[in-house]
C-alpha cells in the first residue's frame, strides 16, 4: 500500500479565477457543476454539518455552493511523495514523482501525464487501483477554505486479468452512456 502526499507546483497565471471562465477556457462546460459537487460534498462530511435526530445520526441536507464565491489557481504539475514498500531502491521505499498536466510541452503539444487512483483499499495490486488522465491541476478557495484538486478522466479495465501476452492490464477510456 502507497502512502501518497502530494502538492502542487509552479502556479499558473493564465488562466482566469472565475470558476464559469476557466470552464470556457478549458472546454469542460460541466465544470463548474462538477465543482460545486464536490465543495458540497467536502462541506457535508464535516462533523460540525452533521446533526443527531432522536439519537440516530442523520447527514445535514445538501450544501449550496456558489460558483460566484468560488477562487481557483491553476498548476501545470503537481509532485506526489509516497511509499513503495516492493521498491526499496529510495529511502525505505520512498519514492518521489512529479506530473504533469500542461497544454504545452517542449513546444510539442499538451502532455497529460496518467495516474494510479487508490480505489479499494480491501484489494491487492492492480485490482485496488483505477487508472485515470490528468487534465487539469487547480486549487479553489471557497469560504476561506483551500481544496487542492485535480480534473481527471476515468479510464476502465477491459477485463478482470492482465493480458496474456503482456501482463500488464489493458485500460480503455470511460464514457458515460450517452458519450460515444
Amino acid at each position: 500500500r502507497c502512502r501518497l502526499k502530494s502538492s502542487l507546483a509552479s502556479l499558473e497565471r493564465k488562466y482566469p479565477s472565475n470558476v464559469e471562465e476557466l470552464s470556457d477556457r478549458i472546454g469542460i462546460p460541466e465544470f463548474p457543476q462538477l465543482l460545486c459537487d464536490f465543495i458540497g460534498e467536502q462541506l457535508q462530511l464535516r462533523p460540525q454539518t452533521q446533526r443527531r435526530i432522536s439519537g440516530s445520526a442523520s447527514v445535514a441536507p445538501p450544501v449550496v455552493v456558489s460558483r460566484s464565491a468560488i477562487r481557483i489557481s491553476v498548476y501545470h504539475s503537481a509532485t506526489a511523495v509516497f511509499r513503495a514498500p516492493s521498491d526499496l531502491s529510495g529511502i525505505c521505499g520512498m519514492k518521489r514523482e512529479l506530473i504533469r498536466s500542461t497544454p504545452n510541452w517542449r513546444r510539442c503539444g499538451a502532455r497529460r501525464d496518467c495516474v494510479f487512483v487508490q480505489t479499494d483499499e480491501g484489494e491487492q495490486g492492480m485490482k485496488a487501483m483505477d487508472v485515470a488522465r490528468v487534465l487539469l491541476f487547480f486549487s479553489c478557495v471557497y469560504r476561506g477554505e483551500v481544496y487542492p484538486c485535480a480534473l481527471i478522466h476515468w479510464y476502465a479495465r477491459v477485463s478482470g486479468a492482465p493480458d496474456d501476452n503482456t501482463g500488464m492490464w489493458i485500460v480503455k477510456p470511460h464514457y458515460k452512456a450517452h458519450e460515444v
